[in-house]
């Protein structure tokens, strides 16, 4: 798999020997800030894709803009200010905003730390109603549920639309750049009834209903 800029997590399936983690990492690694101690932990909650999916879209929110990433992931909690900037420019709108993490269960408390320092920067501060979810399925099994086209590098982002087509796929790092004009246009055409999704993503590719969980 492609690096990008030799930041980027990936994750990989390794012939015959299951799913292999591999990242990256940029030169912040060994550096890392210690946790906010004013800042409350976000909650995340373990979840297979189809349950997150299936939530999201029961939401009936107009746009929901799902984020994969990772606390060992340099890149991904990067982004996550503007990330999270994105989220409360338009959440008024009715953009819900998912994130999963692809963390092991054992670092679920530092998942949520993360989250919430990254809210804090962002001006959101305690008032982060972002679903947060680890996620369960295999890797590949997940990587498919998403986006086939995904190679599982980390960070990864995908906005659906409220009948749950993909409509934009982000594989690889952003900014609030790259994030804000694709999430204003498809704002505009759900409020004139548009249903087509955008030139990122797979027009008309639903949310999966992914089949019972497989161990990796």
């Amino acid at each position: 798999m492609p690096h990008h800029d030799g930041r980027r997590c990936r994750s990989r399936a390794a012939s015959g020997a299951g799913i292999a983690l591999l990242c990256t990492l940029s030169p912040l690694s060994g550096a890392r800030a210690a946790p906010d101690a004013s800042v409350t932990a976000t909650a995340v909650r373990s979840a297979p894709l189809a349950a997150i999916l299936a939530e999201a879209k029961a939401s009936h929110a107009p746009l929901v803009l799902v984020n994969v990433w990772a606390t060992w992931c340099d890149p991904c909690r990067e982004e996550l200010p503007d990330l999270l900037r994105v989220y409360r420019a338009h959440r008024v709108e009715g953009l819900r905003l998912v994130m999963i993490s692809a963390d092991d269960a054992e670092a679920r408390a530092q998942a949520g730390e993360a989250l919430a320092t990254a809210a804090a920067r962002a001006g959101i501060g305690r008032d982060l109603d972002a679903t947060s979810y680890l996620k369960e399925d295999d890797d590949m099994k997940f990587i498919d549920g998403l986006d086939p086209r995904w190679s599982g590098a980390l960070p990864a982002t995908f906005l659906f639309d409220a009948a749950g087509r993909r409509v934009h796929s982000w594989l690889a790092p952003i900014t609030f750049a790259d994030l804000d004009p694709e999430i204003r246009r498809q704002l505009t055409k759900s409020g004139s009834g548009a249903k087509r999704g955008g030139a990122g993503g797979a027009p008309g590719a639903d949310l999966p209903q992914t089949s019972r969980r497989r161990n990796p």
